[in-house]
């Protein structure tokens, strides 16, 4: 029996099967690196539309102070969260709660600056 055409077979799968992992592990972390380009180009979006939002609500809150209108209008974010949530399943509805409802909170405490 020849060893070195032995071992030749014996290696020949294991480095096979190395390959495919690190084939597997790099096409992983292209697509993993092409997902979050994409995540990056929705949280940049949504940074600017939340600015631009803090800006309305600084001129809301303007108008509240010298209208003497409460600043906090819990009706109004509860129909904002109806329409969000409407047509979501369970999960994302509770999500997109939770999402608004720290903006709600942190747009009142803009307003009361």
């Amino acid at each position: 029996m020849n060893l070195e055409s032995s071992n030749a077979t014996n290696i020949h799968p294991k480095e096979k099967y190395n390959t495919d992992i690190f084939s597997s592990i790099e096409k992983a972390q292209r697509e993993l690196a092409e997902l979050r380009q994409h995540i990056d180009i929705i949280d940049n979006q949504m940074s600017d539309l939340f600015l631009q939002r803090m800006i309305l609500v600084e001129k809301v809150g303007k108008l509240k102070r010298v209208s003497d209108i409460p600043v906090e209008h819990s009706d109004r974010e509860k129909e904002i969260l109806e329409r969000l949530t409407a047509d979501l399943s369970p999960e994302q509805a509770a999500d997109m709660d939770a999402l608004f409802r720290q903006i709600f909170k942190i747009s009142c405490q803009h307003q009361n600056r």
